[in-house]
């Protein structure tokens, strides 16, 4: 609280038959849940007149953020955006449907030329554009069906884009047609029109909220401190049961915000690059060597190191990038061994119980000895640290050709022999895949 309860007082928010006590024993519950107990951040002024806004949610752990200019268009399309994808994406966790990416952005745009709203993707950096038409309101009730086709068109791409999906074809039916998930969309993109029946305008700004002239109230020296409740304990006394049953009454696995994602993989630059193999070359003398992940195609393979390098660093100091080496696979050449490129999980985190999706690729080097190997391993050990970069080497050349300007510098090498590969380890998809025919 800020101290200002005789205000409170005096305006009525706060009845004259309460006493100061049980005031601030409501304050204490609505601090203690979930979510004011987490100390979230909070953002911006919503709506706030004349600021670019910026709406963001999870889809099974991916964070989607959409950016608006803050005009009234701009803001009611990024609300049906949201709405209609967590509308879209409700009930796909059961369905095993899981991203392949941390993050997908999405710019409203709107243009005085544009007769109907268009929406593009790229996929290189899993963005995507929503062109609105600056004179086209998004609740306009006569444009309805090219509106809700637009929110259809989003989910459709967002969901071929940034999604694993299993058996595609039954997924989608299930969705479409046997859990109805148009008529979810539909009711949230309407649901504009029906605030609009209510309070007589579309969307609410901060001057709407309050009669008269807005006030500032600085936080007095002498005010009230709000106790934490222990809401899960009490909850489990009246009830009968214990803490433990309350706090996992739901399991993280049903919730959107209890999944996460951990990528460093961009899965569509990654099949255009064409991964084929991995190999290493010194430095200059005095530097740690060059570790290159060896491309066909240059322009990809030089999208993702430049992604890696503006979205982490030039230097991976928190070892987002895991790297990974499996020696001795089962039923292969004893020479052979498996390289492995995923994220690595903070600190902790697979610890916590939260259900945790990764990206990973992987190939198996064909070695003809362990010569090469060896030779990184004693560099690596020398230098404790190497210079991850990419390579290419097509069918048109007679040599690979090592990008030496895009280097991310690496502290973490992660060497392991498959026997000693856990189920629940990253490596294990390694292990697995290089049982697979080629």
């Amino acid at each position: 609280m800020l101290g200002y309860e005789d205000v409170l007082r005096a305006d009525g928010s706060i009845p004259p038959q309460e006493s100061d006590e049980d005031a601030r024993g409501v304050l204490s519950v609505l601090a203690s849940q979930p979510q004011g107990a987490a100390k979230t951040a909070t953002g911006p002024i919503r709506n706030a007149p004349g600021e670019p806004q910026i709406l963001s949610t999870k889809l099974i752990g991916m964070a989607l953020t959409v950016r608006t200019s803050g005009s009234d268009h701009a803001i009611l399309a990024a609300e049906a955006i949201v709405g209609s994808l967590e509308a879209f994406f409700a009930t796909s966790i059961e369905k095993r449907v899981m991203p392949h990416t941390e993050e997908f952005e999405i710019d409203v745009i709107e243009d005085v030329d544009a007769s109907e709203p268009s929406f593009s993707l790229d996929l290189d950096t899993m963005t995507g554009t929503l062109v609105w038409p600056a004179d086209m309101p998004p609740a306009r009730i006569s444009a309805q069906d090219v509106i809700r086709g637009v929110w259809i068109d989003i989910a459709a791409q967002v969901l071929g884009a940034a999604f694993f999906i299993p058996d595609s074809e039954r997924t989608i039916e299930a969705m479409t047609k046997g859990e109805r998930v148009f008529g979810r969309m539909a009711l949230v993109t309407s649901a504009a029109n029906s605030y609009h029946r209510m309070t007589g305008r579309y969307l609410s700004r901060p001057e709407d909220l309050v009669d008269g002239e807005l006030s500032d109230y600085p936080p007095r020296d002498a005010r009230p401190v709000i106790e934490k409740l222990d809401l899960a304990g009490m909850v489990a006394e009246r009830s009968g049961v214990s803490r433990e049953e309350v706090e996992e009454r739901e399991s993280a696995g049903e919730s959107h915000l209890g999944i996460g994602v951990r990528s460093v993989i961009d899965v569509h630059l990654w099949d255009r690059a064409g991964w084929r193999g991995f190999g290493w070359i010194e430095n200059e003398p005095g530097y740690p060597p060059f570790v290159a992940l060896i491309f066909s195609n240059e322009e990809a393979a030089a999208k993702i190191f430049e992604r890696w390098r503006s979205g982490i660093a030039p230097y991976d100091e928190q070892d987002r990038i895991r790297l990974s080496i499996i020696r001795h696979l089962p039923d292969t050449d004893p020479f052979f061994y498996s390289v492995q490129l995923s994220a690595n999980a903070p600190p902790g985190e697979l610890e916590k119980g939260q259900v945790i999706g990764f990206t990973a690729r992987s190939l198996v080097v064909q070695a003809k000895s362990h010569e090469n190997l060896q030779g990184l391993l004693e560099r690596f050990a020398h230098f404790k640290a190497y210079y991850l970069i990419p390579a290419v080497w097509n069918k048109a050349m007679l040599e690979p050709m090592f990008l030496e300007h895009l280097p991310v510098l690496k502290r973490q090498l992660n060497v392991m022999d498959a026997g000693a590969v856990k189920q629940n380890d990253i490596e294990w998809m390694a292990v697995e895949q290089s049982k697979e025919p080629d």
